[in-house]
C-alpha cells in the first residue's frame, strides 16, 4: 500500500479541466443532427414511385425482346401488367408482345389468351414486324374469337355547357358483353388552367351516373372530362374524353329610377307606400294594394295654414289697439298739507 501511495505521489499532477455543460450539450446535438441522416439512409431502403417502377419494368421487358430473350421478356411484360397503372397504349403493347413471346416459345394457348386480351383493347392491333407467319396466324385467330363479343363500348355523356358554381351530372355506359373484363369504371374531370380536378369510380354497369362538385364549375372555363374502363390491376382498357364549357354567371339587370316610376305595383309594403304614375296622375299604393289620389282637397293644401296665420295676426293687432292708452293726460289739483 505504501508503494502504491509513493507511486501515486510520483505521477505528475495534471490540472482538472472542467468543460461547461452548455457547449457539451450543443456539441452533442450537432453530432446527432449530422449522424441522423446517415442512419436513416442505411435504415430505410430507397423506394421507387410506382409509375417509375412500371416504366422500368416495361423498359427491361422491351430490352429483353430486342435481345431475343423471349422467356425473360414474357416474364417482365407479365410483371408490368400485374403491377398495374398502365395507360391503354402501354397495356396493348405489353399484351401483344406477351402473345408474340409465347407463340415463339411454342405456348400456343397462352399466346392466344394474350392476343385476345390485346383484341379487347384494340381489335386491329398489329403484331411485331419481326415475328413469323405462325405468330401472325395465332394473332388473327384470336382476333376472330374476340370479335364474337363485339367491341368494348364505353360511352360518356356530358353537357356542352353548364352554369358556374353548380354541380354537373355526367353519365357513362358500358356494353354488357365486357362486364366481366372490366373491374370498375372511373371518371375524372380537370380544369387545365386552374389545375382543379376530381376523380371517382364505380362498379361497371350498363348505366352509371357521376356528379362533379360545384367547386369545379368556375366561370369562363373549360373542363376536360374522361371516362375509363379499368381491369383488376387498374390498367386502362378503354378511355373516352369530352369537354364542357362553364358559363360565367349572368349579372343581375340594373333598373333605372325612371323605369321604376312607370311600373304599377301589385302590392306595396306597409312601411313605405310606393308612388307610381298611373294615367298621368300621381297615386300612392297602400299596403292593401288599393290606390288613392295623393291630392286630398282644401285641408291637404297649404291654405289652412295661411288663413290661420292671417287670423292670428289680425287678432293680435286688434288686441294691441284696444288696450293702448290715449294721448290725453289729466292732472288733478295739488294739495299741500301742513303738520
Amino acid at each position: 500500500m505504501r508503494a502504491l501511495r509513493c507511486a501515486d505521489n510520483l505521477l505528475p499532477k495534471v490540472p482538472l479541466i472542467r468543460i461547461p455543460r452548455a457547449p457539451t450539450a450543443c456539441a452533442g446535438v450537432i453530432s446527432l443532427a449530422l449522424l441522423l441522416p446517415a442512419a436513416q439512409l442505411h435504415a430505410e431502403p430507397a423506394t421507387t414511385p410506382p409509375s417509375a417502377s412500371v416504366s422500368s419494368t416495361l423498359t427491361r421487358a422491351r430490352a429483353a425482346w430486342d435481345r431475343g430473350e423471349f422467356d425473360v421478356a414474357d416474364t417482365l411484360y407479365k410483371e408490368a401488367v400485374e403491377r398495374g397503372g398502365l395507360e391503354r397504349a402501354d397495356l396493348l403493347d405489353a399484351y401483344v408482345h406477351m402473345g408474340a413471346c409465347r407463340a415463339v416459345l411454342g405456348r400456343r394457348a397462352q399466346a392466344t389468351a394474350a392476343f385476345r386480351s390485346a383484341a379487347v383493347i384494340d381489335p386491329k392491333f398489329a403484331t411485331p414486324a419481326e415475328v413469323g407467319k405462325k405468330t401472325v396466324a395465332i394473332a388473327e385467330r384470336a382476333r376472330r374469337d374476340e370479335a364474337k363479343n363485339g367491341l368494348l363500348d364505353l360511352s360518356l355523356a356530358v353537357p356542352k355547357s353548364t352554369p358556374a358554381d353548380r354541380a354537373m351530372r355526367v353519365d357513362a355506359a358500358l356494353d354488357s358483353a365486357h362486364m366481366s373484363a372490366v373491374a370498375k369504371v372511373g371518371v375524372d374531370a380537370r380544369d387545365p388552367v386552374s389545375g382543379a380536378s376530381f376523380a371517382s369510380a364505380q362498379a361497371p354497369a350498363s348505366e352509371m351516373r357521376f356528379e362533379l362538385p360545384a367547386r369545379l364549375s368556375v366561370g369562363d372555363a373549360t373542363l376536360v372530362v374522361r371516362a375509363y374502363a379499368l381491369d383488376g390491376h387498374d390498367n386502362k382498357l378503354a378511355v373516352v374524353e369530352q369537354r364542357t364549357r362553364i358559363e360565367a354567371a349572368a349579372l343581375a339587370p340594373v333598373v333605372s329610377v325612371t323605369n321604376v316610376a312607370k311600373i304599377e305595383p301589385t302590392r306595396a309594403t306597409a312601411s313605405a307606400p310606393l308612388a307610381v304614375s298611373k294615367g298621368g296622375e300621381n297615386v300612392v299604393a297602400n299596403d292593401t294594394g288599393a290606390s288613392h289620389p295623393s291630392q286630398h282637397g282644401f285641408w291637404s293644401s297649404p291654405w289652412p295654414y295661411l288663413v290661420g296665420s292671417l287670423a292670428l295676426a289680425a287678432g293680435g293687432a286688434a288686441l294691441y289697439i284696444g288696450t293702448r292708452p290715449t294721448d290725453d293726460v289729466t292732472i288733478g289739483a295739488v294739495r299741500v298739507q301742513a303738520r
